[in-house]
């Protein structure tokens, strides 16, 4: 799959998150997001609708154009693999879990100002050392999970996205169809 090919499924799944996505179909797509990132922040720069914190007004409406479907080629590309798009969830999840207990830590370091209790110090920072911890290692095994080669053949989630597997040549390689459909078991085999 091109990078063009990539991102005509991706955009034409739009919202779609059943199914399966390759993993060819999920990297160009992700590598399209990033230039659109770039080229985004290029127009704010020229254009000078950048905010204080960084982010601008064309990058900030192209990035909530492209969430749905970012998210849903992830989905279908942890279904190819034979897993829950749940997954994506888990970081997310950790990451507001870890935000929360930011905006905890400031109240109590507030309080604790005066140095009266030290221990309520780490009874904040140990959790959000350990929500460091785990936000990480999740990213690591989504990362992980969408390295990894597609589930042989149909799964709970769908037909195999490569279609069907061709039969082994004895030279090594497969048989090309001479019909040109792709259809295995219809197109006659080569000698």
């Amino acid at each position: 799959m091109t990078l063009i090919q990539a991102v005509q499924s991706a955009l034409g799944s739009y919202a779609t998150f059943s199914g399966r996505s390759r993993r060819s179909e999920y990297w160009w797509f992700y590598l399209f997001t990033v230039i659109v990132s770039i080229v985004t922040a290029g127009i704010d720069a020229l254009l000078n609708t950048v905010f204080d914190n960084g982010f601008g007004v064309v990058g900030l409406l192209t990035s909530l154009a492209l969430l749905l479907p970012t998210w849903a080629v992830t989905v279908r590309r942890l279904h190819d693999t034979g897993r829950t798009g749940w997954w994506v969830l888990l970081p997310l999840v950790l990451t507001l879990a870890l935000v929360v207990m930011g905006f905890v830590a400031v109240f109590v370091l507030v309080l604790n100002f005066g140095g009266a209790d030290a221990s309520l110090t780490w009874l904040v920072t140990v959790p959000i050392l350990v929500l460091v911890l785990l936000t990480i290692a999740s990213l690591i095994v989504l990362l992980v999970f969408l390295c990894q080669g597609s589930e042989a053949g149909p799964n709970k989630y769908g037909p195999s996205p490569k279609g069907p597997v061709p039969p082994a040549s004895p030279f090594g390689g497969h048989h090309p169809t001479p019909n040109g459909t792709g259809d295995w078991a219809t197109s006659p085999q080569r000698p």
